[in-house]
């Protein structure tokens, strides 16, 4: 086929080079019905008898028939899917088969095929999303009151809630998540239409054909449609935004778990052991996603590398654009799909936390006490960091100091000063929206509990939450 202004036959060293019919055949069902929605649209057209209609849809029912019992028979020599596809119902139905690529181009209709599958796909990627986010608040709910040190450049810092910490991922999550709300648009465009680039010849009604095909908008320019990936880099970007975002967790996970730490165990179920060492539990999911989120963020690169020197309309460049986007896919969805559930049965060690507080983590409130009694902040850092080094030399908690070893340092200090150095007292002094104590970090929860309320009204999440839960999706 295609071969009418060739003197040769095509070589097979070409066939190998350019066909990949796994890829294929993942948009074989999607081809289907777009050729039975664009046949519908001929016919209203006018493009098509009615008896040529009921017979390539026919046509078109039995081969779907086909692919899903795997009796579909798949010919290289053909290219690609829609080759495949229109030359099967042609043996079918007869020459009339060859009808349904009247005003149409392959260069609109893999597009279109592509954007009925992520549509699909999406609704999964949705769903992983919605319980992750989940996942999280009940674990913050569950855990509020938990009291850890929090780090800067992996030290002890300040003391934070645990719940804090998980709120930390939900928000980050959740902006992940509204950008898919917000890219999804382009996902949701018809490509229909645009014919090779500069549209169709035929009167076709491309508003019927989008509600036949459930999507929401037309594409505004046949040109840009057909040459543009941006969808694909949008959501190369969210995927590559949220595996570094589980790789950043991941690395917390493992070092939170290592017996050095214990503020949690991960499950059995979810560990594996050593080849060699009977003793060792190893967070290998963990480690995994740490090493798997530079694959994601390599196919966004590669998609950029891509795009960045075509000219306008379609090149075969393009058809490398889905074996880069179906791996950091899968990659990201079995991530969504293994994480929460690792969470869920995650075993939360508070004593572990408490171990590794030191009350050097509320140095920084000392100094406030000190900025209360009217000293300038910058003062009041140089004075407590001088009682930070005379604790650590005498061997001292900051506590344990007597009031008149503080004096020595500062007359302002009085019996107060004691107060400060608690630290359910450091957490509820940092009572802002946004802040650690614990009725700030349950607004942050009932306030994230709003934000999957209005999330789960915009698509793709709403497609999935009205078909049922995604819980155990």
């Amino acid at each position: 086929m295609l071969r009418g202004r060739f003197s040769e036959e095509v070589s097979n060293l070409l066939l190998d080079y350019t066909v990949d019919l796994e890829i294929e055949k993942r948009l074989a069902l999607y081809d289907v019905r777009t050729n039975i929605a664009y046949v519908k649209a001929l016919f209203k057209a006018g493009l098509l008898q009615k008896d040529e209609l009921d017979l390539i849809l026919k046509g078109l029912k039995e081969i779907e028939g086909e692919l899903l019992s795997g009796s579909f028979p798949w010919r290289r020599e053909l290219e690609d899917v829609h080759m495949n596809v229109e030359k099967r119902l042609a043996e079918k139905i007869g020459e009339v088969g060859y009808k349904i690529h009247t005003g149409r181009s392959r260069n609109e209709q893999v597009l279109t095929d592509l954007k009925l599958l992520l549509k699909d796909e999406l609704k999964l990627v949705s769903c992983g999303m919605l319980f992750l986010l989940e996942v999280l608040l009940d674990l913050s709910e569950k855990h509020l009151g938990i009291i850890m040190p929090g780090f800067t450049h992996f030290q002890p810092a300040q003391p934070i809630l645990f719940s804090q910490w998980l709120m930390s991922y939900f928000w980050g999550f959740a902006r992940d998540a509204k950008k898919l709300a917000l890219l999804y648009d382009d996902v949701d465009t018809l490509p229909l239409g645009s014919g090779a680039l500069a549209g169709t010849a035929f009167p076709l009604d491309r508003n019927f054909l989008a509600r036949e095909l459930g999507f929401s908008r037309l594409s505004e320019n046949s040109l840009y449609e057909v040459s543009s990936r941006d969808f694909l880099l949008d959501l190369l970007y969210i995927f590559s935004s949220m595996m570094t975002r589980f790789s950043r967790l991941s690395e917390e996970l493992i070092c939170f778990s290592n017996p050095a730490f214990s503020f949690i165990e991960l499950s059995d179920a979810f560990t594996t052991g050593s080849s060699m060492m009977p003793q060792k539990k190893n967070p290998d999911v963990a480690e995994l996603a740490r090493g798997r989120s530079a694959r994601v963020l390599g196919a966004l690169s590669s998609m950029f590398a891509l795009l960045k020197a075509l000219p306008s309309g379609y090149n075969r460049d393009l058809q490398e654009d889905k074996p880069i986007f179906f791996e950091a896919l899968r990659l990201t969805k079995l991530t969504l799909q293994v994480f929460p559930r690792m969470l869920l049965e995650m075993k939360v060690n508070e004593g572990g936390m408490l171990e590794l507080l030191s009350e050097f983590t509320l140095s920084t409130d000392l100094a406030d006490y000190l900025v209360l009694k009217g000293l300038p902040f910058r003062k009041a850092h140089e004075i407590v960091g001088s009682i930070v080094k005379y604790a650590i030399k005498e061997g001292k908690d900051l506590s344990s100091i007597s009031l008149e070893e503080y004096r020595r340092f500062c007359e302002l200090f009085d019996e107060e000063l004691y107060k400060f150095l608690d630290y359910k007292f450091s957490l509820n002094r940092r009572n802002l929206k946004g802040g650690t104590s614990e009725s700030s970090v349950r607004n942050q929860i009932e306030d994230g509990k709003k934000l999957l309320e209005e999330l789960i009204k915009l698509k793709p999440f709403s497609d999935i939450y009205l078909e049922g839960p995604c819980r155990e999706g």
